[in-house]
């Protein structure tokens, strides 16, 4: 199956007129950096939640560092039942003068998936310590596990 892709331009029309829930496919750590507005970032931490709780017949748009991955994980949403993904052509490198959101200076924590609104940007007064989760590379390895089982079935 052949995913759509989106051009960096058209992303941001739809960004402008709320028109598509952006789904970020990087790591929870590049997320938190910086983001496109309003992205929920969506790995193997929480892949099934979002695809539980989010609105199938609104128009997403997965984005990744270079849009390669995306790919994979705009074909997973799809296969999912998701009736109208795209990928987002040269992924988060290419959205370079798009808005950014950050929230680099707030402690680690991973997002919640909330797929019928934006995530508030604004942090909780009273935040317990973060448990120590799986390391980066261990992260990436399941991502990538995932992402592969995921084209296999195409």
């Amino acid at each position: 199956m052949k995913v759509p892709e989106l051009a960096v331009e058209q992303a941001l029309a739809l960004l402008e007129a709320n028109e598509a829930i952006f789904v970020d496919v990087r790591d929870p750590s590049s997320w938190r950096a910086g983001h496109i507005p309003g992205a929920l970032n969506v790995g193997d931490h929480n892949v099934q939640d979002f695809v539980a709780t989010a609105a199938k017949d609104r128009t997403t748009v997965v984005y990744c560092y270079h849009g390669h991955s995306s790919l994979g994980g705009a074909a997973f949403f799809l296969d999912e039942g998701f009736t109208e993904v795209y990928s987002m052509s040269g992924g988060f490198a290419a959205w370079a003068d798009g808005p950014v959101e950050s929230f680099a200076n707030q402690p680690l924590e991973e997002p919640q998936v909330k797929a019928h609104r934006t995530p508030d940007p604004k942090p909780p007064v009273d935040r317990q310590e973060p448990t120590p989760g799986p390391s980066r590379r261990t992260r990436l390895r399941r991502r990538l596990r995932s992402l592969r089982k995921a084209l296999r079935r195409h």
